[in-house]
């Protein structure tokens, strides 16, 4: 959105942020806790394309992409997490309290989650 790598928006209930896995630098890292903090929303959902946790079979999970992000993702009770890479959908098991879903694609991800979303 508007040229950045990585961005938060809301709709309705939600808040959504669009982070960058292909480099999760500290800026970024940063950024996000501080949009984290500062989200008031009932719903916090993260999505990316490498996921945290996957048993698929070409790519699986992104071991140091975890190290580096779920500690802030877990610090700041981010309830869904939604990437890719895999083209596969899997539903994972609540990993420490964050819900985790690798779909085929992420395309309109946000506007199919949020108008699910209870108001």
């Amino acid at each position: 959105m508007g040229g950045k790598r990585y961005y938060s928006y809301k709709k309705g209930n939600a808040a959504f942020f669009s982070l960058d896995s292909n480099y999760m630098d500290p800026e970024q890292l940063s950024w996000l806790e501080r949009e984290l903090s500062s989200a008031s929303s009932a719903w916090k959902i993260c999505y990316f394309h490498h996921p945290l946790y996957s048993d698929g079979e070409f790519h699986g999970s992104d071991l140091d992409l975890r190290a580096r992000l779920e500690p802030v993702l877990e610090r700041s009770a981010v309830n869904l997490v939604f990437a890719g890479h895999e083209h596969v959908y899997e539903r994972i098991a609540a990993q420490h309290g964050i819900y985790h879903f690798v779909l085929e694609t992420l395309e309109n991800c946000a506007s199919i989650i949020s108008a699910r979303l209870p108001r």
